[in-house]
C-alpha cells in the first residue's frame, strides 16, 4: 500500500483553524489519487455549516471545526459579546472528525482507519476526535460530553462561534457601510440596558431628527403611533418610558393577546411600538403554540406566517437558517410572507416585529398573523426544535400532548375545516 501523504495546503489551513484571529472556522479534507489527503473546503461558521458542506458526500471525509466555550463573567480571554455588549470570557475548542460517508469505497474506509494516527500528527492540537458513520453521531450533546471530560465545563457552548464571527463581521460591516445582524446565542437574551443597534438605526436620535426630519413624516400619519418609536434602540430616556408606566410590567406579553374586533389597526400598532423599549417577551414555543391553536381552528385566507429575514446576512450560517425555514414552510404548505429587515421601506414593520419578539437585530425570526394579530413564534433554534419534535414517535406525542411541535403551532393552517 502506498503511504498516505498530507498536503501542505491542508496543514496550513489547519494552523489557521487553530488561530482564532483568522477566518478559517472549519475545514474538510478528502483523498486525492487514493493516497494524498488534500484540503477540500474551508468556511466561516461552525459545526452546522461544516456538516452541511458534506451532507451529500460519498467518500471518506476528514474535518475539523471550532467550538466557543463561553464563560459568563469568567476570567479567560475577554471579548464583547454580539448580543448587547456584555463582556464574557471564552475559550476556543477544536473538534476533529473522520466521516465514513454512505457509499464511500471500502478500501478508502480501511485506509482512513489506518491513517488516523498520521492525520492527528499532521493536524495536531484538537481537543476531541470522532469517527462517525452518520452525521447525526456528531451531535452537540456528544461533543459537549467529550469536551467536558477534558476540561472545565463553561456556561454554555457556542457551536456556530457567534462571538468570534461577530468580531470579524463588524470589520466587514464597517467597510461595506452596514452594521452586522446580530444573532442571540442560545440561552441568552438581549440586554435591556444595552440594546443592540439595528442595522440602519445607528445614528443618535438627535441626528435623525435634525438631519432628516422628512423620514419621520410617515409616523405622524397614525395619530396613536408615537414618532419617537422610530428612534434608535438606544433611546431609553425616562420621558419615553412614561407611557409604559401606565401599564404594569407584566402586560408586555399583551402583544400576543387577541385584540377586540372593534380595535383600530393603528391602536394595535401603537401598542406594539410601545413594547420596543421594554423587556423581551418571554414566550416559549409551547406557550405560543397552545394559545394560537386555542384561538383559531381554521385560519382565515388573510392569515399567514411572517418570516423576518435579512437580505444582507452576516454569515452563510444565517443564510442557511433562512433557507431551512423557507423550505420547511414551503414543504408543509404553511402560507407565509417574507419581510426583509434591511428594506428601508419596511422599517416600521420590522421595528414592530422586533418590539413583539424582544430580539433586536436577530435573524431569522418567525411570527404568525391571525386576522391582524401578530404573535412571535420563535427564532431559528426554536423553530428547529419544534420541527424536531414533530419527528418524535407517535406514542410519545400521544402520551405527552403538551409537547409543542411545528404542526401544532401552525395547526390553523393545516386543518381542512
Amino acid at each position: 500500500m502506498i503511504p498516505t501523504t498530507v498536503s501542505d495546503e491542508l496543514k496550513q489551513a489547519w494552523l489557521k483553524l487553530l488561530d482564532d484571529t483568522t477566518e478559517v472556522f472549519w475545514l474538510t479534507a478528502h483523498y486525492e489519487n487514493k493516497s494524498h489527503l488534500v484540503l477540500k473546503e474551508t468556511g466561516i461558521g461552525g459545526r452546522t455549516e461544516c456538516l452541511a458542506s458534506v451532507a451529500d458526500a460519498t467518500e471518506v471525509i476528514f474535518g475539523g471545526f471550532r467550538v466557543t466555550a463561553v464563560d459568563e463573567g469568567g476570567a479567560t480571554t475577554q471579548h464583547i459579546s454580539p448580543d448587547g455588549g456584555e463582556a464574557s470570557g471564552y475559550r476556543v475548542k477544536h473538534v476533529m472528525f473522520q466521516y465514513n460517508a454512505p457509499g464511500a469505497p471500502v478500501m478508502s474506509k480501511a485506509r482512513a482507519s489506518s491513517d488516523r494516527g498520521l492525520v492527528q500528527e499532521a493536524l495536531p492540537s484538537s481537543h476531541c476526535q470522532f469517527q462517525i458513520e452518520e452525521l447525526k453521531d456528531l451531535s452537540e450533546d456528544e461533543i459537549i460530553r467529550k469536551l467536558s471530560s477534558v476540561g472545565a465545563r463553561p456556561s454554555y457552548y457556542d457551536f456556530d462561534n457567534h462571538f468570534a464571527r461577530g468580531r470579524l463581521a463588524l470589520s466587514a460591516a464597517e467597510a461595506s457601510g452596514h452594521d452586522i445582524n446580530h444573532v442571540t446565542p442560545r440561552g441568552k437574551k438581549p440586554s435591556d440596558e444595552e440594546p443592540a443597534l439595528l442595522p440602519d438605526d445607528a445614528e443618535p436620535p438627535s441626528a435623525v431628527d435634525e438631519a432628516a426630519p422628512a423620514t419621520e413624516a410617515p409616523a405622524e400619519e397614525a395619530p396613536t403611533e408615537a414618532a419617537p418609536a422610530e428612534a434608535s434602540p438606544t433611546e431609553a430616556a425616562p420621558a419615553e418610558a412614561a407611557p409604559a408606566e401606565a401599564a404594569p410590567a407584566e402586560e408586555a406579553p399583551a402583544a400576543t393577546e387577541k385584540a377586540p374586533a372593534e380595535e383600530a389597526p393603528a391602536a394595535e400598532a401603537a401598542r406594539t411600538e410601545e413594547a420596543i423599549p421594554g423587556p423581551p417577551v418571554d414566550a416559549s414555543p409551547a406557550t405560543v403554540s397552545t394559545a394560537a391553536v386555542a384561538k383559531v381552528k381554521k385560519a382565515s385566507p388573510e392569515s399567514h406566517a411572517i418570516l423576518l429575514f435579512t437580505s444582507v446576512p452576516a454569515s452563510t450560517v444565517i443564510e442557511g437558517h433562512q433557507t431551512f425555514i423557507r423550505q420547511t414552510f414551503n414543504g408543509r404548505k404553511i402560507p407565509f410572507k417574507e419581510l426583509d429587515g434591511m428594506d428601508m421601506s419596511k422599517k416600521e414593520e420590522r421595528n414592530k416585529l422586533f418590539g413583539i419578539s424582544g430580539l433586536r437585530g436577530a435573524y431569522p425570526q418567525v411570527f404568525v398573523n391571525l386576522d391582524g394579530e401578530i404573535t412571535f413564534i420563535g427564532d431559528f433554534d426554536q423553530i428547529n426544535e419544534l420541527n424536531d419534535c414533530d419527528e418524535l414517535p407517535k406514542d410519545i406525542l400521544d402520551a405527552n400532548p403538551g409537547i409543542p411541535t411545528l404542526s401544532k403551532t401552525f395547526a390553523m393552517f393545516l386543518v381542512d375545516e
